[in-house]
């Protein structure tokens, strides 16, 4: 299998559909201590929108339960070569197809 594959193969499912909820997502803030944050106590209203997010996510991907976070809270590094099933590979290829629909759109 080659190492580049194009986004369409990458993604199944409702491609639309994850976009717009990963768009909402990379919005929400989130203002937890760290502390908070290592362990998910007393999580802020933006942590607890992108945890109800994570599901819906997960199905307009198609993706499986081992397949968790569906994507990393925080922006994921581009420079670095994430494996193909991680969750930043996943933000990334997101980040990927937003900006090419945002593109089309303009």
């Amino acid at each position: 299998m080659p190492a580049k594959r194009r986004i369409e193969k990458r993604l199944r499912g409702d491609v639309e559909e994850a976009i717009r909820l990963f768009e909402e997502m990379k919005a929400l803030p989130c203002s937890c201590s760290p502390a908070a944050r290592a362990h998910r106590a007393e999580e802020c209203s933006g942590c607890k929108r992108w945890w109800q997010l994570e599901e819906p996510l997960r199905h307009a991907l198609d993706l499986r339960l081992w397949h968790f976070p569906t994507v990393s809270r925080h922006a994921a590094d581009p420079q670095y070569a994430w494996p193909e099933d991680s969750k930043q590979a996943r933000w990334l290829m997101l980040e990927q197809a937003a900006a090419a629909r945002r593109q089309t759109a303009a």
